[in-house]
């Protein structure tokens, strides 16, 4: 049955039944806020909403409704069916709470205290009824409709009059109430017999006679009382008339009885406290006094020995207070811009502006216990009347505790929203000195102050005021952009920060003298204390973030500043985790993979340091010596070419003395893998494997040696496969001049390694020089380099040259019975012979047969090898032809 609301005076109409039934009565309608105990322990009340309230009576069997509409678009915001097993209570004039079921809990805040006694008493009453009705139904099946008298336990409990003489037998009454429906019937008999105030007379009495025992007794009934978990009593000992005697009995402790509390000058001292700016309205100085009086009751007084329940009681009762206080001062405007206009008086003592900046503070945690969305409207309604005027004052007091407060609010009112705080830092720069902004002072702080925890929370700070998504990490330049665009807000604030609070920002680092630090000899030790290290180490951390999300922004600062040259004194340091701070920023650059950065990291030489860091770890396994290989590897595997190129043009000879890892050697591979000839073009066009994959990705060592060992160690089906295709290529050729002549299939090893030099000799672009000899190495080097250079500018010149090699060692076959000098000139050669070469064979197609594609990577992979040899040896090396491809020639032949 859907029940839909009406005035008080109109009837709740029942939809879907088609007969017309008796209808609930509903009662006036109050206005109230809904709330909801959200966790456990310093639990939270989360507000659900704003609405006016109904109680359906029913007449019927069914148990009476709690009927609230939203106010805003007049939804069910909430049903609650009255039960006998919920446990309802009144706290203060204007709250209902009670428990919905064992996990929820439940409060009503009326906006008249009218409107909350008219449902708590219909509450009641219908409560009391459904009582009577139960006892009359129970008696009436035990007697036969005769109801039995009520025995003493359903009795209301009585408490003796106090009396010095009777205390141990109160005492033992409330000591006696270990059930909640004992504890409620007492808490009901004291509360209207106002038996607290029965109990100070007394308390007075044994304090003047100095009756220890007694007062001891006293102190434990007051204990008992407060443990019966009543609200009302909690209320009632809180009032001005009240809390003084009741603290003044809680300072008699029988567990210390040498001992005395001085729980009333406490409270009296923080009582006595005036407000910087007068609070005219009597009702939020009443609320604040029992703020106060409920915190020092909870977290001094009952300390661990208080329950749960109570817990949950003191803090609903807190909790609302602090509402209450939080909704006066953020609807009064006037207040707000006369406390704020004292931080703004230059005539205004340090003094007066301690006391405002306490107030505003205090103002600021009462608000931590409400939602989010609650705080967030403070600050900005703060924010409007000038609370970023207090903190450039608060943050530099010398209060060391009114120092780390306004951090705090500081760091929460950026962690609510940045763009507020970013919005009023623009609007300060305009009209004040950069140093005395709010963000000025921050970066002064976060310089000079002393203590580490603060240090963390200013950086803190500075990188939240600075974060282009709001926590979201931005992992490229377009990323950045697109942010920017989506809000103008942070790109004003960020060109600010940069034109004017640069030198605030690195002025830490004005304090290191520059050094040298070479390869070798001598570096003179940095001296840092603790504060300076903790500061380059959290600056460090900075420059990395900036450097991560600000794309061209980070640029003009590394430009703009000699940021890198002070970074890199920081390896002078003998602390290995400030080291590391400073590999960080270096490892950030280059993981951009940016020219710009990798020009500058060049420019301003910092690999040298870097490498002289690497090398004095002596290989120990710890993090600065993994960091480094780490900066080498990925160098390597991500191919910067102009990172390759200048580590092992610069310090090849240096890294090479690094064996106990082979990561220096495969990087040195890269650098001459990046220089021969472009040969993994051709492999790439022509489907085969190369050094580099398709897809990007790099081939290691053991890679590289499995493809060697592919071609050594086919199978014998993958023979048969290439003598078949060997020999159907040979027959087609019948006609014309064979591809490459291998004389006899009978010829050994040192004859083909000797055919391989003759190709050589025989070579067009190498008719003008010298034969090769043992005793002229130098010149065959010359002109083998001659031809990796003509190879790596254009890859069909190599193709033509490696046919017109191969189509003249055929003719050289022919000379070879005449036996010609070791020694003769290649130049003996007439030029009728290079006219009657045959001419080259045609750029090859992409789909040529795989026996055609097994001898050219065969030669790739002899020619590739015979290269890097050449390179690193002074003696050359012959070309070695894979014995796969030996046999598949033999084949091809017969």
């Amino acid at each position: 049955m859907y029940i839909k609301f009406y005035d008080m005076e109109d009837e709740i109409v029942s939809t879907g039944q088609e007969e017309q039934q008796q209808q609930p009565t509903t009662s006036k309608s109050f206005r109230v806020k809904v709330y909801k105990l959200i966790g456990e322990g310093e639990a939270n009340w989360q507000d659900q909403g704003t609405g006016f309230c109904v109680y359906n009576m029913r007449e019927d069997e069914e148990p009476d409704e709690l009927f609230v509409q939203n106010e805003k678009d007049q939804s069910p915001l909430l049903i609650s069916k009255v039960l006998e097993h919920k446990e309802y209570q009144k706290q203060q004039d204007t709250l209902i709470v009670w428990n919905e079921d064992q996990t929820n809990e439940l409060a009503l805040s009326f906006q008249e205290p009218d409107g909350c006694d008219y449902i708590w008493n219909l509450i009641h009453e219908r409560s009391d009824n459904t009582d009577n009705r139960l006892r009359a139904g129970l008696g009436e099946l035990e007697s036969g409709g005769i109801t039995p008298p009520l025995n003493d336990s359903q009795e209301t409990a009585a408490l003796p009059i106090p009396e010095l003489s009777n205390l141990p037998e109160i005492l033992n009454i409330l000591n006696n109430a270990k059930t909640l429906q004992d504890k409620d019937r007492l808490a009901s008999f004291i509360v209207p017999e106002n038996y607290i105030d029965k109990l100070l007379p007394i308390f007075e009495s044994c304090e003047d006679l100095e009756s220890t025992d007694d007062l001891h007794k006293l102190y434990s009934i007051m204990k008992s009382i407060i443990f019966l978990n009543d609200n009302t009593i909690i209320e009632q000992i809180i009032r001005d008339e009240t809390i003084i005697g009741v603290l003044g009995i809680l300072e008699y402790d029988p567990e210390i009885p040498d001992k005395r509390a001085t729980h009333r000058k406490n409270l009296l001292k923080h009582s006595q406290l005036e407000p910087v700016v007068p609070i005219e309205n009597k009702t939020v100085n009443s609320k604040i006094q029992q703020t106060l009086r409920l915190k020092y009751l909870k977290d001094v007084i009952l300390g661990d020995t208080i329950d749960d329940s109570l817990v949950s009681i003191l803090h609903s009762l807190i909790f609302f207070n602090n509402i209450d206080i939080i909704n006066y001062f953020e609807s009064n405007h006037d207040y707000l811009d006369e406390l704020f206009e004292i931080f703004r008086d230059d005539d205004a003592s340090n003094e007066k502006k301690k006391e405002a900046s306490k107030f505003v503070i205090q103002l600021c945690i009462m608000a931590r216990a409400v939602q989010t969305s609650a705080r967030a409207g403070l600050a900005r309604t703060l924010a409007k009347h000038g609370l970023f005027d207090m903190f450039p004052f608060a943050l530099c007091v010398d209060d060391e505790i009114l120092r780390t407060h306004a951090t705090n609010i500081l760091a929460s009112i950026l962690e609510l929203d940045a763009y507020l705080f970013r919005e009023y830092t623009i609007e300060q720069t305009r009209t004040m000195d950069p140093e005395n902004t709010t963000l000025g002072t921050v970066l002064k702080r976060f310089a000079f102050d002393t203590d580490p925890g603060l240090k963390i929370q200013f950086a803190e700070i500075i990188k939240a005021s600075m974060d282009l998504g709001n926590g979201t990490m931005v992992a490229s330049t377009m990323a950045a952009e697109m942010l920017r665009k989506q809000d103008p807000d942070t790109e004003i604030y960020l060109t600010v920060f940069y034109d004017n609070y640069c030198n605030l920002f690195l002025r830490p680092f004005e304090t290191l003298d520059v050094k040298p630090i070479k390869l070798d000899g001598p570096i003179e030790e940095l001296e840092l204390t603790q504060d300076q290290s903790d500061l380059c180490l959290y600056l460090c951390d900075l420059i990395c973030f900036v450097i991560r999300q600000h794309s061209f922004r980070s640029k003009y600062l590394i430009r703009s500043t000699d940021c890198f040259v002070k970074i890199i004194q920081l390896y002078r340091c003998k602390h290995s985790h400030i080291k590391l701070a400073a590999l960080r920023v270096f490892r950030t650059c280059i993981g951009l993979k940016d020219e710009f950065y990798t020009r500058h990291l060049i420019k301003f030489n910092i690999f040298e340091p870097t490498i002289r860091v690497f090398l004095d770890t002596d290989g120990r396994d710890n993090l600065l010596n993994s960091a480094c290989l780490e900066l080498v590897e990925f160098i390597r595997r991500e191919n910067i070419k102009s990172l390759v190129e200048h580590l092992i043009t610069n310090y090849g000879s240096v890294l090479d003395t690094i064996n106990y890892v082979s990561i220096c050697k495969m990087l040195r591979l890269r650098h001459e893998q990046n220089i021969e000839p472009d040969d993994s073009n051709i492999s790439e066009t022509e489907g085969s494997n190369s050094l580099e994959r398709g897809n990007g990705q790099d081939i290691t060592l053991d890679d590289a040696a499995a493809e060697e060992e592919y071609f050594n160690n086919q199978s014998s089906d993958e023979e048969d496969h290439s003598n078949e295709l060997s020999l159907t290529s040979t027959d087609k050729s019948k006609d014309s001049h064979p591809l490459v002549n291998y004389g006899g299939s009978d010829s050994s090893d040192d004859e083909m390694d000797n055919d391989e030099q003759q190709q050589q000799q025989s070579s067009p672009s190498l008719s003008s020089s010298p034969p090769p000899s043992e005793q002229q190495t130098n010149t065959n080097n010359n002109n083998h380099n001659h031809i990796e250079e003509e190879d790596n500018n254009n890859m069909d010149t190599t193709m033509t040259t490696v046919t017109t090699t191969n189509t003249t060692t055929s003719d050289d076959e022919e000379t070879k019975t005449k036996s010609p000098s070791p020694s003769s000139p290649l130049s003996t050669t007439t030029e009728s012979d290079r006219l009657t070469s045959p001419p080259p064979l045609p750029k090859r197609r992409l789909n040529d047969e795989d026996d055609d594609e097994d001898d050219v990577l065969a030669a790739k992979a002899g020619e590739s090898k015979r290269k890097r040899t050449v390179s690193s040896m002074t003696s050359p090396k012959k070309i070695i032809i894979n014995p796969q491809i030996r046999k598949l020639r033999s084949n091809s032949s017969k």
